[in-house]
Order: C-alpha cells, then sequence, then structure tokens
C-alpha cells in the first residue's frame, strides 16, 4: 500500500510540475463537470449535498494538477448526459462509448476500467443473458448496459430506474428478476444500506468497458489537458 501511495504522489507531483505554466481557469468561470449523484462507488452525494467518490476524487486531484477549478453538476444518471449536450456542464465525468454517444461526443483516453455483470437475488437461480427472454430485468436509465439490451436483446423487458438504490431495491422486492449493472457499483450500494451478500452476479462478466470523460465536440480543446494528466 506504502509503494502505491508514493506511486500516486509521485505521479500527481509530475503532473503538478507539468501544468505549473499552464493558464489556470477564471474562478468565476470553473469548468462545471457533470456527475451522478447517486452512483456509489464512483460518485454520490452526501446529506449535505457534498459530492464524494472515486471519480469526484479523480477529477479533484485533476483540478490540483491543472490549476483549473472545477465544479461539480450533480443529477441523475440520464441527466448527466443532457447537462453536457445542453451547455449546462462543460464535462461528462465518466462513461462508455457506443455509437450514439460518438455522433455526440469527443471521448478523453480511458480514464477507468468497469465491468458489468447480471445480478440475481441471493439463493434464486442464475440465468446467461441468452435465457431471459421475457424476463424483467433492471438498468439504469441512459446508460449504455441499458442500450446494450434493448439493442442486442430485444426479446427482454428492460425496466428501467433513474437511482442505482430503486433499482437495487427492486431487485430485492424481486419486482425485477435480474439487473445489469458495474460489478463495483452494485458491491458498493448494496454495502450502503448493509446487505453485502444479498445478491449474486452472474458467472459471466458481460461487458468490459473503458471509461472516458466526455465532452461535445464544439469543446474539444479541453480534451488533450484531460489526457495528459490522466496518463
Amino acid at each position: 500500500m506504502g509503494r502505491m501511495l508514493k506511486t500516486v504522489l509521485a505521479a500527481l507531483m509530475m503532473a503538478m510540475a507539468m501544468f505549473a505554466k499552464a493558464s489556470a481557469a477564471d474562478d468565476q468561470n470553473p469548468l462545471r463537470i457533470a456527475i451522478a449523484d447517486n452512483y456509489p462507488p464512483f460518485s454520490v452525494l452526501s446529506p449535505h449535498g457534498e459530492p464524494f467518490g472515486l471519480y469526484v476524487d479523480m477529477w479533484r486531484l485533476w483540478s490540483v494538477a491543472t490549476g483549473v477549478s472545477i465544479e461539480f453538476v450533480p443529477s441523475d444518471w440520464a441527466d448527466t448526459i443532457e447537462a453536457v449536450k445542453t451547455g449546462n456542464a462543460d464535462v461528462h465525468f465518466g462513461l462508455f462509448r457506443n455509437e450514439q454517444r460518438e455522433a455526440i461526443f469527443d471521448f478523453s483516453n480511458p480514464i477507468h476500467v468497469a465491468n458489468s455483470a447480471l445480478f440475481f437475488r441471493e439463493g434464486r437461480p442464475k440465468f446467461s443473458v441468452k435465457e431471459m427472454k421475457g424476463q424483467r430485468v433492471g438498468a439504469m436509465k441512459g446508460t449504455y448496459q441499458e442500450q446494450y439490451l434493448k439493442t442486442n436483446h430485444p426479446g427482454i423487458d428492460v425496466v428501467s430506474f433513474t437511482q442505482s438504490s430503486e433499482m437495487i431495491n427492486a431487485l430485492l422486492r424481486e419486482q425485477v428478476v435480474a439487473i445489469l449493472s458495474e460489478t463495483i457499483s452494485v458491491q458498493a450500494g448494496l454495502a450502503r444500506i448493509g446487505l453485502a451478500g444479498a445478491l449474486q452476479s452472474s458467472d459471466e462478466v458481460l461487458l468490459a468497458n473503458n471509461v472516458h470523460a466526455g465532452v461535445v465536440k464544439w469543446r474539444a480543446d479541453i480534451i488533450p489537458l484531460i489526457n495528459e494528466v490522466f496518463e
């Protein structure tokens, strides 16, 4: 752990040195970063509305390294994409690439990797995605997982949710047979409500995706700075 911490600190110091002469953004005009308000462990709001989580920490370190001030714009997942599309935010904090999004966004190099799997209630039968025709499967609204199910498995009855906690609770109450989501996000969501182990994942990783920062095409000038620091 000590070696890992030293590596992270060394990388941060290097990045800070690289951008010491970079033009810092005006404090009155911080870079607005769209984040999901209930997406553990990547981004969550405290009871007082303060953002925290893995991606929140990463972007705060990015701000320190570049000298560019930032402001988080929280909303449910689907609205994070709309916020960037409509100009209410400058950058999406992290999302998967697909054909629909590539028509709208330019993407940074990968900043993280996330695996997705089907989850079932503990003690209930597990199925492959090909065996779930006609079954109700939950996914977060506006996510890559939702689009994947609708495009590749049209026989599945996809139930969309705006909050990950609602999606997990729907599975626990057996309102859906399964959910498709990032493995680490489901595990973190269960831990938050004290129900670790209440769900079981499928035996296969259904999706393994790179996570990218996203900007609308007319803000593509930000991409080189994002890439340099995260690398």
